[in-house]
């Protein structure tokens, strides 16, 4: 169990360092081929992902951040909260992409916090 627990710690700590590393340049992609790929994956792994609202925007971003900020969206939204809903929504000046999961949500006191690196709501 503690070499699972240092495995996790370190991809984390890499995982971070890569999120921080700004040098990926920006690409123009599709926004839904990027967010269908992404639950599309997570589908084939075996959870319960759905995904609704296509967007129809292109835009520029850090395609391998992107992908991810989401995956890792996705993957706490099972692991908490046993499924995963994927909704994109176009507005007038933005896009909003929303994850919810059926779990029993945060505290409303740690609800800054998660935002930070490293920051687990789980005492173990």
């Amino acid at each position: 169990d503690d070499l699972s627990v240092m495995q996790l710690m370190v991809r984390e700590g890499l995982e971070l360092a890569r999120s921080m590393d700004s040098q990926e340049p920006l690409q123009r992609l599709d926004l839904d081929s990027l967010i269908d790929s992404v639950c599309a994956d997570a589908t084939d792994a075996g959870q319960d992902v759905e995904l609704s609202g296509p967007s129809g925007v292109r835009l520029m971003a850090q395609p391998n951040a992107l992908r991810r900020c989401l995956t890792n969206l996705l993957d706490n939204a099972i692991k908490y909260g046993r499924l995963a809903r994927v909704t994109v929504v176009r507005e007038p000046e933005r896009v909003v992409i929303r994850i919810r999961d059926a779990g029993p949500g945060l505290p409303p006191d740690q609800l800054e916090a998660v935002f930070d690196p490293f920051f687990r709501l789980e005492t173990s």
